[in-house]
């Protein structure tokens, strides 16, 4: 009796060895810490015969278990079956009595909170603390579906089990956690890639945001970017589920934005429910869908450049290490999108200075032009007067006895050069602002009337009808009425001078709504040969005489309507040509100003 005793006993050991040894096997095989739960769960159960286990993890920041690998009922789902923060649980038991906690009535809900008996369909269970190197890893669940009684043996083989299994998960986490800096770096590394060759800030943030999202594993990751000129924030780029939405969904004015909440306070913001966090609208939150997530400010040299957030699927905790990582891709990327920022602006100022340098030269060579054309002008202006003097001083000299002729047509030639003369000095003065202004209240209408009066024996001479058409009530305007009288006779003297005998010229008066105030004008119409189109885009120009003019040889400078035009301009006021180019149509000039009460 005592040799089969003694023998199965000795069955037993070999079997729980080859065990011992098996999780040791397991836990050379791979460094994958999911793979690595996996197995040593599917052999830690059979140490002492269990009908299922459970491995959970440790999270020693949040203070929360985790779920690791199951064997047993509960394998393919035990992933999702996560007890809340704060729950008892026989893991976080097992941790603090720093032993085995045996317990042969799960119902009985010792160290476990009420909520977290269902997520074990076991009766009993051994807990078993998984500690190396002075930290808690997690616990070793062992159950069985009947009431079982463990035995010091049972105990003892499943703590050595429990120590290998501390020792592998230590190992995997190291690993992974070298891994896990590595690549982490590395995508640093990309990001400060990226950095140095993209110069657009579109171009920079799309590739920008699919490194940051893997700095933690997020599921997605968003870059928004802060108008500090418009106070709004502006879709950059995002990475996931709305990475061709994204753009297309911008906050709106006054509503709550993660954005705006970490550039305000400067610091990163977990939110481990977006649907019930006050940074966010029901709205936004909908949009980003995520059940976790971390948002960073984006912040360089003291200006606010928008805000990283990163998102995830299922809850998520936070822990310290994750978002000191994350904070180090943001401070990356801000850096970046600040030099992008900086060369589009440097860019700009290239372009608009080099913009402003080819206008000024334009107006350079624009003003050259003028300054040819005003020569030439000049000196063909001044070259007809000049040579009729010499020509009647040679007859006057050859033939005395027709003196007084000659007298009388050497008096007209040197009136005309005294006016061009006159004329250029003028228009000098006036563009150097050597002619003062002296403004005062005119009453338009009352200036049309004394003209209507003074000039009509002069329409008569041109056997012209000179008619009035005033519009009453007309408000006064502020003006030199020295120099307006000036543009008016100008305008007045060649109507009379261009419309055919039998005509009528009309001094008018109107008033209208013009650059969002109320205006009044003054003018003349004729029932002269009309301008043509090509012809009052010149109309202003200096020695600028159209062919009505030229044809009908009446003596001029073509220099009134450009004195007239600057005298209008002086006043800011505008000069408006009204005529469809056609005989007999006539033309109206208009003198508008804005009225003195504003009405």
């Amino acid at each position: 009796m005592r040799t089969r005793t003694s023998t199965g006993e000795s069955q037993d050991r070999n079997r729980q060895l080859a065990l011992l040894n098996q999780i040791t096997r397991v836990s050379t095989a791979t460094l994958d810490i999911s793979l690595l739960l996996q197995g040593l769960a599917d052999t830690a159960a059979d140490i002492i015969g269990g009908d299922g286990c459970f491995i959970t993890l440790w999270d020693a920041e949040s203070r929360r278990v985790l779920p690791g690998a199951a064997y047993g009922e509960l394998r393919d789902v035990y992933a999702h079956v996560s007890p809340e923060p704060g729950e008892r649980t026989l893991t976080e038991a097992a941790l603090n009595a720093g032993r085995p906690i045996a317990v042969e009535d799960i119902l009985s809900r010792l160290h476990l909170s009420a909520d977290v008996v269902p997520l074990y369909p076991m009766h009993s269970v051994l807990a078993l603390p998984l500690r190396a190197d002075g930290r808690n890893l997690g616990a070793v669940l062992i159950g069985f579906n009947e009431r079982h009684h463990f035995s010091p043996t049972e105990v003892a083989w499943a703590e050595q089990a429990a120590d290998l299994i501390a020792l592998a998960i230590a190992k995997a986490q190291a690993y992974s956690g070298l891994e896990q800096r590595v690549e982490r770096l590395e995508l640093l590394n990309q990001i400060t890639r990226v950095s140095t060759t993209a110069q657009n800030v579109t171009d920079l943030v799309e590739s920008l945001v699919n490194f940051a999202a893997r700095i933690i594993g997020g599921d997605s990751c968003y870059i928004s970017l802060w108008d500090a000129d418009n106070q709004r924030i502006v879709p950059g780029a995002a990475y996931g589920p709305l990475r061709e939405s994204f753009r297309h969904t911008p906050s709106r004015p006054g509503e709550p934005s993660l954005t705006e909440e970490v550039l305000a306070s400067g610091q990163p913001l977990a939110v481990s429910d977006p649907d019930e966090a006050p940074h966010l609208r029901d709205r936004i939150a909908q949009v980003f869908g995520a059940r976790s997530m971390l948002a960073l400010p984006l912040l360089a040299d003291g200006r606010k450049l928008g805000a990283l957030i990163i998102g995830f699927h299922q809850p998520h905790v936070f822990p310290d290490a994750e978002v000191t990582w994350a904070e180090q891709a943001a401070d990356l990327i801000a850096l970046a999108i600040a030099k992008a920022q900086a060369y589009a602006e440097l860019e700009q100022r290239v372009e608009q200075r080099t913009a402003e340098l080819r206008a000024a030269n334009e107006r350079l060579q624009a003003l050259s032009n003028i300054k040819d054309e005003f020569v030439s002008n000049v000196s063909h202006e001044l070259r007809t007067p000049i040579a009729s003097l010499k020509l009647y001083h040679d007859l006057l000299a050859r033939n005395p006895t027709h003196q007084n002729r000659y007298v009388t047509r050497l008096e007209r030639e040197t009136d005309r050069l005294e006016r061009i003369i006159e004329d250029l000095l003028y228009l000098s003065r006036m563009e150097q602002g050597q002619v003062e202004l002296a403004p005062e209240p005119v009453a338009l209408n009352a200036l049309a009337e004394q003209y209507a009066l003074d000039r009509a024996p002069l329409a008569e001479n041109h056997k012209l009808h000179l008619a009035l058409e005033t519009q009453d009530g007309l408000p006064p305007v502020l003006a030199d009425s020295r120099l307006l009288e000036q543009a008016l006779s100008t305008l007045l003297t060649n109507a009379l001078s261009y419309t055919p005998p039998g005509g009528t010229v009309t001094i008018l008066t109107r008033s209208a709504e013009r650059n969002g105030g109320q205006w009044v004008g003054i003018g003349i119409k004729d029932t002269g040969p009309g301008i043509p189109e090509a012809e009052r885009l010149r109309l202003f120009e200096r020695f600028f005489r159209g062919q009505a003019a030229v044809e009908s040889g009446t003596p001029g400078t073509g220099l009134g309507l450009s004195i007239a035009h600057e005298i209008v301009e002086r006043h800011g006021g505008e000069m408006e040509v009204q005529s469809d180019g056609g005989p007999g149509a006539g033309a109206t000039f208009l003198i508008w100003l804005p009225a003195l009460d504003g009405r």
